[in-house]
């Protein structure tokens, strides 16, 4: 009964972890940029990604990425 009550609270620990972004971008998880489900992104980085929006390609760190008025879903 004991290790049962420590496995739920071990997992809703982990629910929350993960759903709170993993500890963030240096907290060791990996945040996943919206540039993943974006037509536009050739090629991930952990941090940025190659955008071919337009007639060039453009590196975009994680901040281009969040104000990205150019986003458009695959």
């Amino acid at each position: 009964m004991i290790f049962l009550q420590a496995l739920i609270v071990g997992a809703l620990i982990f629910g929350a972890y993960r759903l709170l972004g993993g500890g963030g971008s240096r907290g060791g998880g990996r945040r996943r940029l919206k540039c993943a489900t974006c037509r536009h992104c050739k090629k991930l980085f952990d941090d940025g990604a190659i955008c071919r929006f337009g007639d060039k390609e453009t590196f975009k760190n994680e901040v281009h990425v969040a104000n990205c008025p150019d986003y458009e879903k695959k």
